[in-house]
């Protein structure tokens, strides 16, 4: 099959079924000498696969790593094993969250058979936005960012939209979501559904490694999010050529795309490099960071340049082992 075809037949853009081959949630898919996709009936077992579960609300990091155990055999059955283990696990979280939507929408339905019978549409009465209870930060650039924001990642588009309006609503500041997310189009809708100005929005997104050669990779992604500027753009990981993409948020930083720029997952060595090569200094890194695991270490780097930490996994875990 053509990708014309793969698409009509599933019902899916071709720009998300190339995303989905560029980041490995599909197998690759063969070619002809003239470089055209060439789907085959296991190839496209593949797509409805990655459909599929990104409809349960598997995340793309997930698929791309269980096709990267399949491909490495017999071998790898017990990773396999625990990784849909996990999986099931992020599905039955959806459920519940698709349950919390239900009762959303049998309100409503209850307040307009209500209207219906008495002649008067009346909801409950909305909490006002709390803004001056947010604190903030100065970045080594002056910019002022809250301290505290929502996140994005595993969230459906539906949820992303919906969470991101209700927390903007509520007094949330802070949004960050990434490319690999594949909500960011619906992170740029709850904004604007939110009733709140942009310039009172402190938004973040990040580039994936297959984009760091992309000259357009930034007009891209303002597109996605129906925005002329973000306030912080990250390189989302250590892979790849990850210095050009460096060098396309130093650019958008310069062009006014980009109030702030940050690395993301970037530690010992990678940072150490890039220290070296930089010439814009980042305001931000996000990674793994609670208080099982401080990030001493890194910080000591950090604290030379006043550069931020934005912590993802805030709360932590407890392990025995």
């Amino acid at each position: 099959m053509t990708i014309k075809e793969v698409c009509e037949k599933y019902d899916i853009t071709a720009n998300t079924l190339r995303y989905y081959e560029r980041v490995g949630a599909i197998p690759p898919v063969s070619r002809t000498k003239g470089g055209i996709r060439c789907y085959t009936d296991q190839d496209a077992g593949w797509v409805e696969n990655a459909i599929c579960m990104r409809s349960a609300g598997l995340s793309v990091e997930m698929l791309s790593e269980y096709v990267r155990l399949f491909r490495e055999g017999d071998s790898t059955i017990s990773a396999r094993r625990d990784l849909l283990v996990e999986a099931r696990k992020e599905i039955a979280a959806g459920l519940r969250k698709y349950q919390e939507t239900m009762d959303r929408l049998n309100y409503k339905i209850s307040r307009y058979n209500e209207a219906i019978r008495t002649g008067v549409l009346k909801w409950d009465e909305p909490k006002e936005r709390r803004d001056t209870q947010m604190e903030f930060i100065t970045l080594n650039n002056g910019l002022r960012c809250p301290v505290i924001g929502i996140g994005t990642f595993m969230l459906q588009p539906a949820e992303a939209k919906n969470s991101v309006r209700e927390a903007l609503k509520m007094g949330y500041s802070c949004v960050d979501t990434a490319a690999a997310y594949c909500n960011e189009r619906a992170v740029g809708r709850g904004i604007k559904e939110s009733g709140v100005a942009r310039e009172d929005v402190f938004l973040s997104t990040k580039l994936w490694p297959c984009d760091y050669e992309n000259e357009n990779a930034i007009n891209e992604t303002l597109e996605r999010l129906g925005t002329d500027y973000v306030d912080l753009l990250y390189i989302h990981q250590p892979a790849g050529n990850w210095l050009s993409g460096y060098r396309l948020l130093e650019k958008a930083y310069k062009d006014g795309k980009a109030k702030s720029i940050g690395i993301s997952n970037f530690e010992g060595q990678y940072i150490a490099e890039l220290e070296k090569k930089w010439e814009v200094v980042p305001q931000f890194i996000q990674v793994e960071a609670h208080p099982y695991f401080t990030q001493s270490e890194l910080r000591m780097t950090l604290d030379k340049y006043d550069i931020k930490l934005m912590s993802w996994y805030p709360l932590g875990h407890f392990e025995t082992e």
